[in-house]
């Protein structure tokens, strides 16, 4: 995993010395790859996670975050969480207040968007695409939909 991580912060380097904003976005990505996995197994699973395994999913990617060098003081206020599950909740909450401030719909996002479907529904058969292009739009949420347009 180090590995991983160290070709991680290589590919990001640049973006530390331009971006002011970097930290933030950093946190916003995190927040997207480690709640994601959880909402989906919440909608789509026959079971919802266990605490456990909620804290397991946060504390790897607590960790991974640790070792990119992410700052979360400078952008959650705090650096320390009681277990993985208080990270969970804390990013969620964190993550709502982003989304709603930052996903919006625009033309760039409508391309965006219209992209990653058209990328998901590489994988399945034409004939079941309009289908799952309908499912896709449920699992995304209201925001993301309105923002894709």
């Amino acid at each position: 995993m180090h590995r991983l991580v160290g070709r991680l912060n290589y590919i990001h380097r640049p973006y530390l010395k331009v971006d002011q904003d970097i930290n933030t976005k950093f946190v916003a990505s995190l927040c997207e790859f480690m709640v994601t996995p959880i909402h989906l197994i919440s909608l789509l699973e026959w079971r919802p996670l266990t605490d456990m395994e909620t804290a397991a999913i946060g504390t790897v990617w607590k960790y991974i975050a640790d070792m990119m060098g992410i700052d979360y003081r400078a952008v959650l206020r705090r650096d320390r969480w009681k277990d993985g599950i208080d990270f969970v909740e804390d990013l969620i909450r964190w993550g709502r207040r982003y989304e709603d401030e930052h996903v919006r719909h625009t033309e760039t996002v409508a391309k965006l968007g219209n992209a990653l479907q058209s990328l998901h529904m590489s994988a399945y058969p034409k004939f079941a695409r309009p289908f799952l292009r309908k499912v896709e739009g449920i699992v995304v949420g209201e925001r993301y939909r309105r923002a894709f347009g």
